[in-house]
This record gives C-alpha cells, sequence and structure tokens, in this order.
C-alpha cells in the first residue's frame, strides 16, 4: 500500500512535471513570438516611416512632372501655332513666288501645252491671281498682280498660238492630201469623210485635253476670249476645206433641174448636208464640249449654197403644182425624216439644226411665193375668166353625147328623153361628172385641194376666202350670160347646181373660210371737231384731254366668211326660183286665191253688222267657174311642171343635198300640194253642197296624184 502511495506520488510527480514542462515550453515560445511580432512591428512602423517619406517625395516629384508636362504642352501648342504660321505665310509666298517658277517653267525648252503639268500650272497661275486679287492689302500685291496677269497671258498665248499653229498645219495637209484626188467634190459622204475628217480626229486626240481645260475656265474673261479664238480658228479651217466640196456636190445635184425635178432636189440635198453637217458636228465635239453660236452660223453657211440654188428657183416658178409639191417634200424634210435624225440625235446639236432651217426658210419663202402665185390665179384664171360658147352651154352640158345636138330644145323639156341616160353617163364616173362643171369652179376646188396641205391653216383660210368668193362671182356672172342666151330658169338652176357642189366639195377642208377686216371708224374724231368749231367745249385746262379722249377712233371687226355668203346665196336663189316656179304652174289657184283674200279683207273694212256673203255666192266663186278653174290648174300642172321636173333632174344629177332646206325639187312639191290643199280648205268652207264637194274632192285627189307622179 505503501508502495503503490509512493508509486502514486511518484507518478503523480512525475506527472506534474511533464505537464508544467509543456506549458512552459508554449510559454517560452510564446515569448519568442512576443519578441518576433515586436521585431515585426518595430519594421512595420519603419516601413510605414519610409512610405510616408516616400509618398512625401512623390507628391514633390507628381507635382514638379505636373508643371513640366504642361510646360510641354503650351511648348507644343506654341509650335503648331508657329508651324502654322509659317505654312500660311509660305502658302501665301508661294502664290508671290508664282512669277519666278512659271517664268522659269515658261522658259525652259521643249514645254508644250500639251505635257501634263501645263494643266498643273495653269491652276496654280490661277490661284495666284485669284488669291492677289482677294488681297489688295498685301504689300506689293498690285506689282505682282500686273505680273502674275502677264504670265497668265503668256501661258495662254502659248496655248493659242499652239492650237492655232496646229490646225493651220492640219488643214494645209489636209487640203495637200485631198488637191489631187480626182472626183473629190462628188464623192460619197464615207469618201468625203475619209478625205477630210482623219487628220482632224488624230489632232483633236492630243488637243482635247487642253480645249477641255480652257472650256472649263471659261467663266474668265481671258479664257473665253481663248476658246472664241480656238473656236473661231477651227472652224474657219473647216469651212476652208468643206464648204467648196459642198459648193460642188450642190452643183452636181441641182445639174438640169427644172420644176418638176425640185422636190427630188430637195430630199437628195438635204439628206447630203444632213449628213455632212452631222458629221462636221460630231468632229467639232472631239475637240470641245459644248456648242457655240459660230458652229451653228458654220453649218447654216454650208447649207446655204442649197438654199441660194432653190431660191432662185422658187421664186422663177409660175405653177401652182409645182410650188405644193415642194412644199410638201419641204414640210417632210422639215419634220425630220432624214434631217433632224442626222443632226439633233448623232450630233447634239441644241435647238433647230442648220437643215431644218434651211427647209424652214426655204418653206417659208415658197409659201411666200405660193400666196402670191394663188392669188394671181384667181385673179387671171377664175375671176377674169372668159367663158367660151361651150362653157356655157347649158343644159345641153349635162345630156349625154349622144343628145348633146338636142340640148337646144331642153329648156321646152327635152331634158326627158335624156333623162335616164344623163344619170347613168353623169354618175358613171367621177371625171365625166367634173365634165359638167363650169371651168372655173373645177379651177378652185382643184388650187384648194392643193393649196390645202400645202400652206399653213392660217394662210390656207386666208386663200380659201378669196378663192370661194372669186368662184361665187365667177358663177354669177356665168349665170347672168345664161340667163340672157337661155332664160332666167337655167341661169338661176345653173347657178345653183354650181354652188351647191361648191359648197359640198369644200366641206372637207377643215377651214371656216372667213377673215376678219379691221378698220378705224373716226366717226367720233368728225363730231369732236364738230363740237369744237360748234363751241360746245369750253376752254379749260381738261378741255383738250375731254377731245383726246372722246374722239379717240374705234377699232372695227369686220368678220367676212363667204361659207355664209355662199349659204346665203343658195337659199335665196332657191326661194326665188321656187316661188317663180310655183306661180307659173299653179296660176289659175293662186289667182282664185287672192280674190278670195280680196274679198275678205273688203268684207272686212265695210264695218257692216250684217255677215259678209258667202264665198260660194261670189262671182268669181261660182260652181261652173270653180269647176273650169280645178279642170284648168290640172292642165296647167301636167302640161308645165313635167319639163319643170325634168329639168331640174336634170341639174340636180350627182348632187348630195345637205338638208331638204336646199332641195328645190322637194321644196316645189311641198309648196304646190299645199297650195292645193289650202285651196281645197276654202272651198270647204264656201258653202258648196255635199254633191260638189265630193267633185272638188275628186279634182283634188287626181291634182294631187298627178304632182306626186311627176315628181
Amino acid at each position: 500500500m505503501q508502495e503503490f502511495y509512493h508509486w502514486f506520488s511518484t507518478m503523480a510527480d512525475e506527472g506534474r512535471v511533464e505537464g508544467a514542462e509543456r506549458y512552459n515550453t508554449h510559454m517560452s515560445r510564446m515569448g519568442e513570438y512576443q519578441t518576433l511580432c515586436g521585431a515585426i512591428e518595430g519594421e512595420v512602423e519603419g516601413a510605414l516611416e519610409s512610405l510616408a517619406s516616400l509618398e512625401r517625395e512623390y507628391g514633390v516629384v507628381a507635382s514638379k512632372t505636373g508643371a513640366l508636362h504642361e510646360a510641354c504642352e503650351a511648348l507644343v501648342s506654341q509650335q503648331g501655332q508657329l508651324q502654322r504660321f509659317a505654312d500660311s505665310v509660305a502658302s501665301k509666298l508661294a502664290h508671290f513666288h508664282e512669277v519666278e517658277r512659271a517664268t522659269a517653267r515658261l522658259s525652259s525648252p521643249g514645254f508644250v501645252p500639251t505635257d501634263e503639268s501645263f494643266t498643273a500650272l495653269l491652276q496654280r497661275l490661277d490661284a495666284a491671281v485669284a488669291f492677289v486679287r482677294e488681297h489688295p492689302t498685301f504689300r506689293e500685291s498690285d506689282s505682282h498682280l500686273a505680273k502674275l496677269r502677264q504670265l497668265l497671258g503668256r501661258t495662254l498665248a502659248l496655248a493659242r498660238n499652239h492650237i492655232v499653229a496646229s490646225l493651220k498645219q492640219t488643214a494645209t495637209a489636209t487640203a495637200q492630201a485631198t488637191a489631187g484626188t480626182p472626183g473629190k467634190a462628188s464623192a460619197a459622204v464615207e469618201d468625203y469623210s475619209q478625205l477630210l475628217h482623219i487628220k482632224f480626229s488624230a489632232l483633236a486626240t492630243r488637243l482635247r485635253p487642253l480645249c477641255h481645260e480652257i472650256e472649263a475656265r471659261a467663266a474668265v474673261a481671258e479664257y473665253a476670249g481663248l476658246l472664241r479664238d480656238c473656236e473661231e480658228c477651227y472652224l474657219n479651217q473647216r469651212r476652208t476645206l468643206v464648204l467648196p466640196t459642198v459648193y460642188e456636190a450642190i452643183r452636181l445635184i441641182t445639174i438640169g433641174q427644172n420644176a418638176t425635178s425640185l422636190p427630188t432636189i430637195v430630199r437628195s440635198g438635204c439628206t447630203y448636208l444632213s449628213q455632212v453637217c452631222g458629221q462636221e458636228a460630231q468632229l467639232y465635239y472631239r475637240f470641245f464640249r459644248s456648242a457655240c453660236p459660230a458652229l451653228h452660223a458654220y453649218l447654216q453657211e454650208l447649207c446655204s449654197p442649197l438654199y441660194e440654188s432653190l431660191r432662185a428657183s422658187v421664186i422663177q416658178l409660175r405653177s401652182l403644182e409645182s410650188l405644193c409639191n415642194l412644199r410638201e417634200a419641204l414640210a417632210a424634210e422639215a419634220a425630220g425624216d432624214s434631217v433632224l435624225s442626222g443632226i439633233v440625235s448623232s450630233s447634239r446639236v441644241e435647238g433647230p439644226s442648220a437643215v431644218h432651217d434651211l427647209t424652214a426658210r426655204l418653206a417659208q419663202d415658197a409659201a411666200e411665193r405660193l400666196y402670191f402665185l394663188a392669188m394671181t390665179y384667181f385673179r387671171d384664171e377664175i375671176s377674169a375668166y372668159v367663158p367660151s360658147a361651150a362653157d356655157l352651154d347649158y343644159p345641153a352640158k349635162l345630156l349625154p353625147k349622144k343628145n348633146a345636138g338636142e340640148g337646144e330644145a331642153a329648156g321646152e323639156g327635152a331634158g326627158q328623153a335624156a333623162e335616164s341616160d344623163g344619170e347613168d353617163a353623169s354618175s358613171s364616173s367621177p371625171e365625166l361628172l367634173t365634165a359638167t362643171w363650169y371651168p372655173t369652179l373645177e379651177r378652185t376646188l382643184s388650187s384648194l385641194a392643193k393649196l390645202y396641205l400645202s400652206v399653213d391653216p392660217p394662210v390656207f383660210e386666208d386663200l380659201a376666202h378669196e378663192a370661194v368668193s372669186v368662184c361665187i362671182a365667177s358663177l354669177g356672172s356665168a349665170a347672168r350670160a345664161i340667163t340672157r342666151s337661155k332664160g332666167g330658169e337655167h341661169g338661176q338652176l345653173f347657178l345653183l347646181r354650181h354652188l351647191l357642189i361648191l359648197r359640198e366639195q369644200i366641206q372637207p377642208f377643215d377651214a371656216n373660210f372667213a377673215i376678219t377686216e379691221n378698220s378705224l371708224d373716226f366717226s367720233r374724231l368728225s363730231e369732236a371737231v364738230s363740237r369744237i368749231l360748234s363751241g360746245q367745249f369750253a376752254i379749260g385746262r381738261n378741255a383738250w384731254f375731254e377731245v383726246v379722249q372722246q374722239a379717240s377712233p374705234q377699232v372695227l371687226h369686220n368678220e367676212l366668211s363667204s361659207k355664209k355668203d355662199l349659204d346665203k346665196q343658195i337659199v335665196s336663189i332657191a326661194e326665188s326660183y321656187t316661188s317663180s316656179t310655183v306661180r307659173s304652174v299653179m296660176e289659175p289657184v293662186l289667182s282664185f286665191l287672192a280674190q278670195v283674200t280680196a274679198a275678205s279683207r273688203s268684207a272686212a273694212s265695210a264695218g257692216d253688222a250684217t255677215p259678209p256673203p258667202a264665198l260660194s255666192t261670189l262671182p268669181f266663186a261660182q260652181p261652173a267657174k270653180v269647176k273650169t278653174l280645178m279642170a284648168t290648174a290640172t292642165a296647167t300642172v301636167k302640161e308645165k311642171l313635167p319639163p319643170v321636173a325634168s329639168t331640174l333632174r336634170l341639174y340636180h344629177k350627182g348632187i348630195n343635198f345637205p338638208s331638204n332646206r336646199y332641195n328645190i325639187t322637194l321644196t316645189l312639191k311641198e309648196n304646190i300640194v299645199g297650195y292645193v290643199e289650202q285651196f281645197y280648205s276654202v272651198l270647204k268652207r264656201a258653202g258648196y253642197d255635199e254633191a260638189f264637194m265630193a267633185e272638188l274632192e275628186t279634182a283634188q285627189a287626181e291634182l294631187t296624184q298627178a304632182v306626186d307622179a311627176i315628181f
């Protein structure tokens, strides 16, 4: 037990020693750690102090660096400003130094305007002149501007001399190449192009850039003058080469010309000139970009040979038909069949082409000549026409040829025998129908047909009015001559027939056949003078102004229409013929109706209260006399009306009446039937017995049937 306690005590001591040793070791370690942490803390504090010192030093360095950077930026900015100022001064001085540079360049040997550097020189000189002109306050700017302008003039003179010399040399070479060419004047257009265009086309390749540069600066006066000189020189050289060829070609085209060949000459000449002008315009545009007035004048000059040749022929023409054909050919060319397609579209010529102007001028000359010839034709061939006996042989002229010998008796009814044959003969062909026309009518319509498509509408309106008026007067003169030889009936029917034909034939023309005459009416002036002389105008400040205001002449517009005059004459003649014929055929009936009207007026004027006597009680209206009158009227109608109807049919052959108003046959029938019905209506109110009225009704029906059978 003791041992146990001893052991236990020993073990307890050992345990205490071992536990304390672990704690001591731990304690010593903690002490070491504490010492180490203190050393670290001291080092950290030293580092912090070093960092603080470094931070203070960095702040100083940063402030010094910022100041240095700002100073550098200021210096760089100053350097940029100075550089820009230096560049500005240098650029401005460059314009002043251009005098020396340009002088040296122009004085260098071998320098020609076709070099690429020539364009750059022009650009620099233009810029220098513009700059010095915009800054007149610079030192010695006036003297430098004068030097620059002198250099620019020298440069442009060099370009002008080069272009002019090149053009003249090319023209001389071309002339020498074509001088020995046989038949060059009559060569085809392809040969002409080969002979006269090759060398100029090659020259255009070299001069085109320089010409385009000059054109681009044409807004400046110096360049505009240079461009104008170059264009004139080019056109003069081309004129010298081409114009003689054109003259010779036109001479060959117009050899042996006559009135009938003029349209062919116009077409051939215009075709040739359109091709020549087209090629000349194309060649011009190889040198220059845009057209100039001198180009169009040159092309017109190329067309002048044809104009001069044709104008002389136009002035000498005396045939309406030839002039009309020429006008149609000129109108076709002016419309652009071959002319405008060769010049306007392919050659870019702006405005009216030269050949188009040529045709327009020729057409105007032809129109003036045509108007003069037409008026002369109307005067000499229509108005002053002297008819022959055959021209006035109506109605025999309307009969077929086999019955022409019987025409002298046609006025008395001989036309009945030839009625059907005449209709067949007159309607068989237009030639036979026009053969029955009076010559002046055929001439009038023929001339109008030729003039309609050959002159402008306003001119045709004037000519048509004059032609129809002259034709009406001519037909009236012929009708009076026929009246003196054949009687008034044939004179009226002749005039009516021809006026109706004239009216029918002029319908297709799109014209009014009217003109407006302007005149001055001085009637107010004469009235004002009379008032002044009579003292009715008070002398005052406004007296003369009032006189002038009230006395100013008036412009009167008077429209003259030959077509309206034609219609009036047709109606007047138709009414006159109808009334005279009705009076002749219905004389007994008209006499009876006149007596009835006179008896009614006499009874009405008596004023008695007694009713007027019945018509049947009057002496002239006794039943026996009425029967005799009806028989006489029927016999007269059967005797006189058939020749009238036959004559009307003869004169109406081939006429299309525009309305019933102009149809004498229908009007005559209506009037006769109307008078018969009026006569019967009067008798129905006369108080006759029914048996007598039945006889009258039968007689009326017989008379009406006779009229219907005749017409």
